[in-house]
């Protein structure tokens, strides 16, 4: 008995639910000059909140998301490369992305299925996922911020435990920023 007290007590504690909420997120205005007028486009490395960084499931969700929003960015950007390859000798146009993760619980699928052996929905324990990502669209011969829309996704407790809504909200706020860059081009 005091063995499931002791299981049932440690769910309990990771059942805690994100502080993350959609309210934490302003409405994205339109970007003050198209994205189009930039000839060259570059992508900084995504970077993430030192409060959230150290979470191995956090690491892991950076890494999906940095890959999904460099690959859905290409098609809006025919001409994007990494940041490494930025050279501010050009004289032409050029527009450099700064993704930055605000806010992240992710959840993973071996912690909800770890808990989900224990009993039949026990995956929901862990709590939902939620994510905020800030995008700044930076001019980069005027420094001028020229648009820093915010988006917001999560995955709840008990639907990502029956399904893979968690690695669902990592694709979801990618496509939400190659939605306003495409928007805005």
């Amino acid at each position: 008995m005091r063995f499931i007290t002791l299981i049932i007590l440690l769910m309990l504690g990771g059942c805690a639910t994100t502080n993350i909420n959609k309210e934490d997120v302003p409405y994205n205005q339109p970007s003050s000059k198209k994205f189009s007028e930039y000839k060259y486009v570059f992508i900084k490395p995504l970077t993430i909140e030192s409060e959230f960084k150290d979470s191995w499931n956090n690491q892991e969700a950076l890494t999906t998301i940095e890959n999904n929003l460099f690959q859905n960015m290409l098609p809006v950007f025919k001409n994007l490369s990494e940041f490494s390859f930025y050279d501010a000798s050009r004289s032409e146009k050029t527009l450099i992305i700064e993704p930055h993760i605000e806010k992240l619980k992710s959840v993973s699928k071996g912690v909800r299925s770890s808990l989900g052996l224990l009993f039949l929905g026990a995956g929901s324990l862990a709590g939902s996922s939620a994510v905020i990502l800030k995008i700044s669209y930076i001019d980069a011969k005027t420094k001028e911020i020229i648009a820093s829309p915010a988006f917001y996704q999560h995955a709840s407790a008990i639907g990502a435990s029956f399904s893979q809504n968690d690695k669902d909200m990592l694709h979801r706020i990618s496509e939400l920023a190659s939605f306003y860059a495409s928007d805005n081009f």
